[in-house]
């Protein structure tokens, strides 16, 4: 705590914010990071007078709440702060993230997430367009092929699986991986419902 007050936030050691910590039991930055924003709305500190204490400043609780936000930002990012962290801190890194859109004034801190990662793909593809096997129709004619073709690829492309249809696309990431076999289960079972021909059968 001493580093997070006098180093980061480049306060004295007598400073109000160090009486606050001691006068509410903020021993360690774990102890400060627990804490509601709410809570820290109301810390105050002794003011030197016998049984009396003063609400800390606003630019003192911005800097406890900013300081909470700035934690849980590196965790949401997949580098949380261990034990021997703390002390790596920088004034600079604080001070960049005070000021950037990562540090929101109105919302809480559970709203902070990071930008969908590869890894999600699979998730967002099983949630995410609406799919509808029975859109596709069905083949049950050679003659009808050129219109079986054209409808199945217009509605894989409505419906985000289109590079099943494409013999050129080599998924490049094990997650492209991952979500190219998502999208294969499912066009297989449309194949299985829409191929009647006995050709079709037989592909399948």
């Amino acid at each position: 705590m001493t580093h997070i007050l006098e180093t980061v936030f480049d306060e004295d050691p007598d400073s109000n914010l160090h009486k606050s910590m001691k006068h509410n039991g903020i021993k360690s930055p774990i102890d400060l990071c627990a804490e509601d924003e709410d809570q820290l709305d109301l810390y105050d500190y002794p003011t030197g007078v016998q049984g009396v204490t003063a609400r800390l400043s606003r630019g003192n609780i911005g800097l406890l709440k900013s300081f909470k936000r700035f934690v849980a930002y590196k965790t949401a990012m997949g580098t949380p702060i261990d034990d021997s962290g703390w002390l790596s801190i920088t004034k600079q890194e604080f001070d960049d993230f005070r000021i950037s859109g990562n540090n929101p004034q109105t919302i809480a801190v559970p709203s902070l997430r990071p930008p969908t990662s590869q890894t999600d793909l699979v998730r967002e593809f099983r949630r995410g367009i609406k799919r509808d096997a029975a859109q596709f129709i069905s083949f049950k004619d050679d003659a009808s092929w050129d219109n079986w073709n054209r409808s199945t690829i217009a509605q894989a492309r409505a419906q985000d699986v289109e590079q099943v249809l494409d013999p050129s696309y080599v998924p490049a990431t094990t997650d492209d991986i991952n979500l190219f076999e998502e999208k294969q289960k499912y066009m297989y079972a449309v194949f299985e419902k829409t191929l009647l021909t006995d050709k079709g059968k037989a592909l399948v």
